[in-house]
């Protein structure tokens, strides 16, 4: 049987992503451990951001160098938090499941007792997503309630 061996290199995530008018997203600015599966979801959520900053204040994406640099600042203002957290969760998860790779599940593994560690942190992981996440569908839901709660009160009068 042939086995094929990689290896997986981390570091941490820059501190700055944007110098002058030029940034970084995904994994260049990001770059996080497989383990969690987040690595293009977090880059096209970068992405996504950094159009909405971009495009603030009526699209005016050539409006001079301070305008696009604050626009920036902005951007990695909005990102770097998430990112930060979503990276040492995937790290935590790497160490996780390395540490249980390649052994079968038992008690004496499990300290003692009868639990999945693994399947317990991937719970408490994906409620962390949650709280973390960026819920847009549900934002965009919220403001539609709103709007059509507005033209209605403007349609009574």
């Amino acid at each position: 049987m042939f086995s094929l061996q990689t290896r997986l290199y981390e570091r941490d995530g820059a501190s700055r992503w944007s110098k002058g008018r030029v940034t970084l997203l995904g994994d260049a600015a990001h770059c996080m451990y497989p383990s969690l599966g987040l690595g293009i979801s977090t880059a096209f959520q970068d992405a996504v951001e950094l159009a909405k900053c971009l495009l603030s204040n009526g699209g005016a994406v050539d409006a001079g160098y301070e305008s696009v640099t604050k626009r920036l600042v902005r951007y990695e203002r909005n990102r770097i938090p998430a990112c930060w957290a979503l990276q040492t969760g995937s790290r935590f998860m790497h160490e996780v499941l390395a540490a249980t790779s390649e052994r079968p599940a038992t008690p004496a593994r499990n300290g003692g007792f009868g639990v999945d560690f693994t399947s317990v942190f991937f719970k408490a992981w994906q409620g962390a997503l949650w709280l973390l996440g960026d819920r847009e569908e549900e934002r965009a839901i919220t403001e539609a309630e709103n709007r059509r709660k507005t033209e209605n009160a403007k349609a009574k009068r």
